[in-house]
């Protein structure tokens, strides 16, 4: 407990440093079982014991503020800034065309604009880096082996992923019947974003522990003949140069 000693104890000498008394000296410091008793002048310590209560107020509302504040808030809060460009390149787009603008000059300006601009610049993609395959509705799809691992069932596949060609991948299920969002995580090989890989890259594995259906896929052939890439309908006719 604090209070004031009688009027009768040695005045207390104090030292003002932006308007706030600071402690005394320990000559003028008594102590007493189960309580601190302050020595000095009643008026000085009343001001010095304002301070004290203002501070020991405000300790628990930090404290509640600071506890009331998710992990996930404050991660944001520290990475918030980054996610918008420094002031000296806000709104500062450079020389780049604006997608809003046909080929001619056009400006864009009705939703009807915008799908022919959209198929003006679909055609203009596909002249230069050729047509994309057709859509496989319903590839093939083999399971090579189900295990159980923690709080999920994990299944190795082989599927078509590609005309007429297969690859190798992990569908990682979440235990329980629910209706559950998916998520189609791809890398170099698929090993690695199921924890049985490189370090820290496990995204596969990290998203099924919080409730998620996930595809870890890769590319078993360029990584095994070093290519780390991909060509259709082979690497010698994927490129096509356009005007």
């Amino acid at each position: 407990m604090l209070g004031a000693w009688p009027p009768s104890s040695p005045a207390a000498e104090t030292v003002k440093t932006s308007g706030i008394d600071l402690l005394p000296t320990p000559e003028q410091v008594q102590t007493r079982p189960g309580r601190l008793v302050l020595g000095g002048d009643p008026g000085c310590w009343r001001e010095t014991l304002a301070h004290l209560k203002s501070l020991l107020v405000a300790l628990p509302q930090v404290a509640v503020s600071a506890a009331a504040e998710s992990p996930a808030e404050t991660t944001w809060r520290q990475i918030a800034p980054r996610f918008s460009p420094p002031s000296s390149f806000a709104g500062d787009y450079g020389r780049f065309r604006s997608p809003l603008k046909f080929y001619d000059g056009e400006p864009v300006k009705t939703a009807a604009d915008w799908q022919r601009r959209r198929q003006e610049i679909l055609t203009r993609w596909h002249s230069m880096m050729g047509t994309w395959p057709p859509v496989i509705e319903r590839p093939k799809v083999e399971i090579l082996r189900t295990e159980r691992r923690e709080d999920f069932v994990q299944h190795r596949i082989r599927f078509e992923w590609l005309p007429h060609e297969m690859t190798d991948g992990y569908l990682l299920v979440p235990e329980g019947e629910a209706v559950r969002p998916a998520v189609l995580v791809v890398y170099y090989e698929p090993e690695t974003a199921i924890g049985l890989g490189k370090e820290l890259r496990d995204f596969a594995y990290q998203l099924t522990k919080r409730g998620f259906v996930t595809l870890s896929m890769g590319n078993r052939v360029g990584v095994d003949n070093k290519t780390y890439a991909i060509y259709y309908p082979s690497k010698e006719k994927a490129l096509r140069v356009g005007t």
